[in-house]
């Protein structure tokens, strides 16, 4: 029998590839273990003299987000143009939000 040439054939496997083929396993699993331990973490406890004074986190949410456009409001010298496009919105939607929180000029 003749031998048959050792020439590369498309679609065969190295040793070389499935060394790194299980290299990429052992990183995937060790990636799984990671997102398993932050899956048992439990947030921090809260401060309750922060929450208080607040009927909801939707009054304490609006509250922040009052003192936030207020400041930007001063900062902009009370030009709302100018203010809507520091803080990343349009000028509607900055109106919107002045007139819901009761901010006016």
């Amino acid at each position: 029998m003749a031998s048959l040439p050792s020439t590369e054939k498309p679609g065969a496997v190295s040793p070389d590839s499935v060394s790194s083929s299980r290299l990429d396993n052992h990183q995937i699993e060790n990636a799984q273990a990671s997102s398993a331990d932050l899956s048992n973490h439990r947030p921090a406890p809260t401060d309750d003299a922060l929450l208080s004074g607040f009927d909801s986190l939707e009054s304490y949410l609006e509250s922040i987000e009052k003192n936030i456009l207020e400041q930007a409001l001063q900062e902009c010298r009370w030009n709302k143009t100018a203010t809507a496009k520091r803080l990343g919105m349009s000028f509607r939607q900055l109106r919107y939000r002045l007139k819901k929180l009761g901010i006016e000029d």
